[in-house]
């Protein structure tokens, strides 16, 4: 079942930063997770309705708020729901609440996934989560309620932090930190973690320094044989350039693309990840056969 009616196209981020520019994030989520309260929390004043009663917030909010020398304007957005669980009557409000929350999306440098952390990690909660990294937005995980977690029995914590770790493996290390909007605990850690994630969306990588990590992965994991017909010949990788940031995007020449295996692939890019520390960003690793006129 879809999450989301039909997207709008996406539009071109600013660089984070640039300029002195406040860094924009955007709060999303499932309904009543806590995201108006996070943001009141943020803020130090009540500038969101909060309610028990999922659904109190259809559009999004933008709000302004300093820390230093460094400003950020957090945008709280409707809850993210099944198109099943929304009533005849509020159907076009809630897709127009729906289009406005990937607006933001679209528009932020940096998004937080805010969970119930006493429901756990949820297939909605990773249902947005994926909807996020697939909008080309650096993300992280917020665990909003710990304090609840932890008012559980001996263990519960352990156990909900290790769930939530083991399905956040298949979404390039994204970063997990666990709050509470209520107590406050937690909160003030968001700033940096926005930053880094910012810093690492918008980052530039030297084509030398991709050229010597890519030859670093092929010496030591070599691709398997390409098939052409009958034959089998090596699979050669020539050159890697950056074509793109936020998220960051790369080209990769190779004598036979299409021949590149998906989990090769998948290597490739968790080295890439893990060489230049991009947790939490997604990442668009394109292949294309090298013309004869081309050089590195």
């Amino acid at each position: 079942m879809e999450l989301l009616p039909p997207l709008l196209p996406g539009e071109d981020k600013a660089p984070a930063g640039e300029g002195g520019a406040p860094l924009h994030i955007a709060l999303v989520g499932r309904p009543n997770v806590g995201k108006s309260s996070l943001l009141n929390r943020l803020c130090g004043e009540e500038r969101a309705v909060v309610s028990d009663l999922p659904g109190t917030t259809r559009d999004s909010l933008d709000i302004r708020v300093e820390r230093g020398d460094r400003a950020y304007v957090f945008v709280d957005t409707a809850g993210l729901r099944r198109p099943g669980r929304r009533g005849h009557g509020g159907r076009l409000a809630e897709r127009g609440s729906a289009l406005m929350t990937v607006r933001a999306i679209e528009r932020a440098q940096v998004a937080l996934v805010l969970i119930d952390a006493a429901e756990g990690f949820t297939e909605r909660d990773q249902r947005v989560l994926a909807l996020v990294r697939a909008r080309g937005c650096a993300a992280a995980l917020l665990a909003n309620k710990w304090d609840r977690v932890e008012q559980g029995e001996e263990g519960w914590a352990e156990r909900v932090a290790d769930r939530i770790g083991r399905r956040l493996q298949a979404m390039g290390d994204v970063p997990l930190l666990r709050l509470s909007a209520l107590t406050g605990r937690g909160v003030e850690r968001i700033f940096p973690l926005a930053r880094r994630l910012a810093a690492a969306a918008s980052l530039q990588i030297p084509t030398a320094e991709l050229n010597r990590w890519l030859q670093e992965c092929v010496r030591r994991h070599e691709p398997a044989m390409a098939q052409r017909g009958g034959r089998r010949r090596p699979l050669k990788f020539f050159y890697a350039t950056q074509t793109g940031s936020m998220p960051p995007t790369f080209l990769i020449f190779c004598s036979e693309p299409r021949a590149v295996q998906p989990s090769y692939r998948r290597f490739l890019t968790n080295q890439l990840r893990a060489r230049f520390e991009l947790q939490g960003v997604p990442l668009r690793l394109r292949l294309r056969a090298r013309e004869r006129s081309s050089r590195p």
